[in-house]
């Protein structure tokens, strides 16, 4: 249940690297649980397993360079043409961004209906249009990369719509509840590491 999770965040800073853990923590509680709770069969067969084997590094993308905590701010956009989403736009901080064999995506699929607009998509990062196009600089958690993502005419299948479309605004919120507690859990067990070790 839940609160393995809240052990391992808890155990994982012994390792001594904070970025190891963020890398791990993204992976396991936040980029997946959403393909878990939401996830048709085939999402999860071909995102999900591969994903929890470790074969397949997954990533959130959220933040844009304009709109980082208020969600209902991105720009980032997918139109319906025919049986596939178009993808244009950007992400910035994202984390394993640079390493990602996939994306869970947040952005807008009706841009004038405000928080009921947005849905989230499964994007595979070698599809065309898809391109890293910075990673980012940090001041600690070097092993754990963190990129500026760009979407130019990125198409994917419908078939990759996690969920209903319109309701990623709540989705993601419900999905923030637990990796905001996950990302506390860690935060506090990495000060105490860092208290013991002086």
């Amino acid at each position: 249940d839940y609160w393995y999770s809240m052990a391992k965040a808890e155990e994982l800073h012994h390792c001594g690297a904070g970025g190891v853990v963020m890398g791990i923590l993204l992976q396991s509680d936040m980029a997946t649980p959403c393909i878990h709770e939401l996830g048709t069969p085939e999402q999860k067969a071909e995102f999900l397993t591969p994903a929890l084997r470790g074969d397949r590094i997954a990533s959130l993308a959220v933040s844009e360079p304009g709109a980082g905590s208020d969600v209902a701010a991105m720009r980032t956009t997918a139109r319906r043409e025919g049986g596939d989403y178009v993808i244009n736009g950007s992400k910035t901080f994202i984390t394993s961004g640079t390493r990602a064999d996939f994306i869970t995506l947040v952005l807008k699929t009706d841009p004038d209906a405000g928080h009921h607009g947005i849905s989230i998509l499964l994007v595979p990062t070698d599809s065309k249009g898809f391109s890293v196009s910075k990673k980012l600089s940090k001041l600690g958690n070097w092993s754990s990369d963190t990129a500026e993502l760009f979407f130019d005419n990125v198409r994917v299948p419908a078939r990759n719509l996690l969920g209903q479309e319109g309701m990623g605004f709540i989705y993601l919120m419900q999905n923030f509840q637990s990796e905001r507690l996950i990302s506390s859990a860690s935060a506090i067990a990495g000060a105490f590491a860092a208290l013991e070790r002086s």
